[in-house]
């Protein structure tokens, strides 16, 4: 089995709803076609559904759209599909005035070249004026502070823990998740990120129609700086 499928089995107990995250991601989605890619179990598309015009949520793990879309069932607005985000055109002749992308997602694309495609389809779908959020890790402070490992994630509502260690390989983060349950280990698996710079992110924005409207380190819209946990990219479009 996949480990993103079996993740799936505990995604809501390692991931549930972050009140914090959905209230910075509440004002760009207020009255808006939105697209979240990335979309996991619809966790976040449930948490702006009351915000929103619709929602339509890319996953490409097919054992996370099935749990999710039990979750959406009594959300019509609300869309959930397996897919792959390297591949937009199933949404061609779609507007949408608020795209995101969250979770660390972006950065599983293998090169800046595959980051350049997938910004140009994503600017294409917004409708002019509209906002791409992105968030991912600071690699910056990864690359520089040599880290080996990002906190472990305790569960507080099961005895699962998900732990996440790094090593560095050909250019690549080489990460290294491990699920336990009940202190025994049920699943592990080792995926490639591309370890996206502040330098390389502002680069691909500028070249693939976007401006940098805000950057922060955290979805509290803390101020990013060196030490931040992550980058959170708020993104205008410009052509």
């Amino acid at each position: 089995m996949d480990f993103y499928d079996l993740l799936s089995r505990y995604y809501d107990d390692i991931f549930p709803e972050a009140p914090v995250q959905i209230e910075f991601l509440q004002p760009y989605a207020m009255h808006q076609h939105v697209l979240d890619i990335g979309a996991g179990t619809g966790t976040t598309m449930l948490g702006l559904a009351a915000s929103v015009a619709s929602i339509e949520g890319l996953e490409l793990s097919a054992q996370m759209v099935e749990q999710g879309k039990v979750k959406l069932q009594n959300h019509p607005r609300l869309h959930l599909e397996a897919g792959d985000m390297r591949d937009l055109t199933r949404y061609q002749g779609k507007t949408f005035g608020f795209i995101y992308c969250v979770g660390n997602t972006f950065v599983h694309l293998e090169s800046l070249a595959e980051m350049t495609s997938v910004l140009q389809n994503i600017n294409e779908l917004l409708a002019p004026g509209g906002i791409l959020v992105l968030q991912f890790v600071n690699y910056d402070a990864v690359l520089q502070q040599n880290m080996t490992s990002l906190p472990t994630i305790v569960s507080r509502t099961a005895p699962i823990t998900f732990k996440r260690d790094y090593t560095r390989q050909a250019g690549k983060i080489m990460f290294q998740g491990t699920l336990e349950y009940e202190g025994k280990v049920v699943g592990e698996s080792t995926v490639a990120l591309y370890p996206l710079t502040t330098a390389e992110m502002e680069q691909l924005a500028a070249r693939t129609g976007f401006e940098v409207l805000e950057h922060f380190g955290s979805f509290k819209r803390d101020a990013f700086q060196v030490n931040s946990s992550a980058h959170i990219y708020v993104l205008g479009k410009t052509i």
